[in-house]
């Protein structure tokens, strides 16, 4: 009797896409984070360069803006770490979007 030989494919499954993230909220994110920062000065800063680098927001232009954004972010040193981080975080949700 002849051996019996057996062939394994290797699997081919791929991982799941995450859900969708709808741009509106993850804009809102971002302004909830911004309205959530204590420094009344930086919140303006920060609330004024969101309100430029949304106007307009495509998913064309969306890295540049949001890099120029997290500069911003960066730079503005009355933030606390915790702020920082939550800005990012949010930040992060809104390029994710698009």
């Amino acid at each position: 009797m002849p051996p019996v030989t057996t062939t394994t494919t290797p699997s081919t499954t791929t991982p799941p896409t995450p859900p969708p993230v709808d741009p509106a909220a993850a804009r809102a994110a971002l302004t909830d984070a911004i309205a959530s920062v204590r420094n009344p000065g930086a919140r303006k800063i920060l609330t004024r360069a969101w309100a430029e680098a949304s106007d307009g927001l495509t998913a064309e232009n969306v890295a540049v803006r949001l890099a120029d954004l997290a500069a911003r972010f960066v730079g503005t040193r009355q933030l606390t770490e915790e702020e920082l981080d939550r800005l990012l975080v949010a930040l992060v949700g809104v390029l994710t979007a698009y």
